[in-house]
């Protein structure tokens, strides 16, 4: 899931993100530190291919809701899903 804001930043950046997993579904902190780590990199790889048409500046909090442990396969699939749906609604304001 993303949660997203329009906002003005004072540098140049033009993409503010953070990760975020549950305590309550996962409690042990190896385990979310590994799915953060997982979801950053699929945000990494992908990022570029979807935000180089994108002019104004976004505020991007990126939550994950599963129950279960994953794999970088699946998140790197999901990842690419949810910045395709992320970039169509943007460009259509």
């Amino acid at each position: 899931r993303m949660v997203y804001l329009k906002s003005n930043f004072d540098d140049d950046t033009q993409f503010k993100t953070g990760v975020s997993v549950s305590k309550r579904n996962f409690k042990k902190a190896v385990d979310r530190n590994r799915i953060k780590r997982l979801l950053r990199e699929g945000y990494r790889l992908n990022k570029s291919a979807y935000f180089n048409n994108i002019s104004s500046s976004y505020t991007l909090m990126i939550l994950y809701i599963g129950k279960d442990g994953t794999d970088f396969d699946s998140i790197d699939k999901k990842m690419k899903q949810l910045l395709e749906a992320f970039a169509k609604k943007v460009s259509l304001k």
